[in-house]
């Protein structure tokens, strides 16, 4: 069964349907009993009512959808109405029916004879009085103005909804703001709430009415926006995931259409299932720089984005705003860590409090970490170099190489011989096993030719 119709809301705690008056439940759902969509949902309308057709294990909440397909409401989400009693009908009007009568001035009158009865009752009553009136010389009466009061004029800094198309450029509805006021017959030039400024922004008096505090609002407060892949959500509730703690900081990495349509991962990259729309909300940009700061540790890196924090706790650091950072050090009692620059430099001042820092992307710290790498190895190189007086890659006639690649050189690659004239290794020219001296190649130093000794004699 989907979507009930007819279901009369009395009020926010009794509904009427089929006959019976239905009662707000305030503890577990029952079989037959009603409930109300409180939010929009795949195949639901929000607002409508549906017949509970079962209680499953977590006392979670079946029911028929939109599409007639089996569904599931959480337990404690959605409002739940219990048939209390029969829905009963006044029984003078069941006795005699509705029955109309004509009043002198041809006015009819409908209804049940007890209602009509109250009616004649007030209606005597009223020509009692009437009759009663000492009746005043026409000069003395005043007669005072029966007309319904005059609206307040609208007056710069109102708020107004238009109600008729014209000249200017806001459709019927929107809700503008009086910034100016010509008192001539168009008088107000006006700003639209929602996008300012307006191609066309004069109204005559009768395109607008003063506009509600709801209406202002409305239009006002920002529209929440659904999350989408890659936001920073916080979890608030753990009833259905429990791989996070409640109000842990997540990030959506897919979104579907079912009913919990968000899979979601920790700040480490790890995925830990799926969460319903409504236990998660858009996470703030300082809640999620508190939580990725928490991540911060020993050997890795940030940026710094102030010193407020260090100057309380310990006297200001050294570093500009901006500056990627290596933490070398963790003190728990402060709080701080113990910094270096990228390239190992010391500053004057090293220690830097944690909220002083913000997480490096994890592509950001890859980066680093790959440069970091090929520095070691550069400098590793140099001083190989350095140790025997050369230039990084220098090669010297008599040098014994072997060769790494093939390009214009008979030689295959690993053939061992000597350098024919100076060079480097990416360009040598080598004597090796035919002698030709058009062998150029690329080469490997395998010993300096200042270190070669004569053995013979």
């Amino acid at each position: 069964m989907a979507k009930l119709n007819n279901v009369k809301v009395v009020n926010e705690n009794t509904v009427e349907y089929d006959g019976f008056v239905y009662g707000l439940v305030t503890g577990d759902a029952q079989l037959n009993d009603l409930v109300k969509a409180a939010d929009y949902e795949l195949d639901v309308t929000e607002g409508a009512f549906y017949l509970i057709t079962g209680i499953d294990s977590d006392s979670d909440i079946e029911f028929y959808d939109d599409a007639n397909d089996g569904n599931l409401f959480f337990k404690g989400h959605h409002p739940v109405f219990r048939k209390s009693h029969a829905i009963t009908n006044d029984k003078l009007a069941d006795a005699e029916g509705v029955v109309t009568i004509t009043l002198p001035d041809g006015t009819k009158l409908e209804g049940t004879p007890s209602d009509l009865a109250s009616v004649t009752r007030s209606m005597k009553a009223l020509q009692a009085e009437q009759s009663a009136m000492v009746e005043m010389p026409e000069e003395a009466v005043e007669v005072e103005d029966a007309s319904e009061p005059v609206a307040e004029r609208l007056q710069v800094g109102n708020y107004a909804k238009v109600i008729k198309e014209g000249t200017h450029s806001c459709k019927v509805g929107d809700i503008v703001k009086i910034f100016h006021d010509d008192k001539d017959d168009q008088p107000f030039e006006c700003e639209d709430l929602q996008s300012g400024e307006l191609l066309y922004p004069w109204f005559f008096e009768y395109e607008l009415v003063r506009a509600t505090e709801a209406e202002v609002q409305a239009v006002a407060e920002p529209k929440e926006e659904p999350l989408k892949v890659g936001d920073y959500a916080r979890l608030i509730s753990t009833n259905f995931n429990t791989n996070a703690g409640l109000n842990e900081i997540v990030i959506i990495n897919v979104v579907d259409k079912t009913l919990i349509p968000y899979g979601i991962k920790n700040l480490n990259g790890e995925e830990i299932g799926w969460a319903p729309k409504d236990h998660l909300v858009k996470a703030t940009d300082a809640e999620v720089l508190e939580a990725k700061q928490t991540l911060l540790k020993e050997g890795g890196f940030a940026r710094v984005i102030s010193n407020d924090n260090t100057t309380s706790y310990c006297g200001a650091h050294d570093y500009e705003a901006g500056t990627v950072i290596k933490l070398t050090w963790y003190d728990a009692n402060d709080n701080t860590f113990k910094t270096t620059y990228l390239n190992g430099d010391k500053p004057d001042a090293p220690w830097v409090h944690r909220n002083d820092l913000e997480p490096l992307t994890a592509e950001e710290a890859e980066h680093i970490e790959r440069e970091a790498e090929e520095e070691k190895k550069a400098k590793a190189e140099r001083t190989k170099w350095t140790a025997i007086g050369r230039e990084v890659g220098e090669i010297k006639k008599g040098d014994i190489v072997r060769t790494t690649t093939v390009d214009g050189s008979v030689n295959p690659i690993g053939t061992i011989g000597y350098a024919r004239r100076n060079g480097t290794v990416e360009s040598c020219s080598t004597v090796a096993l035919n002698g030709d001296t058009g062998n150029w190649s690329s080469v490997e130093l395998i010993v300096p030719v200042e270190q070669l000794f004569d053995t013979v004699g």
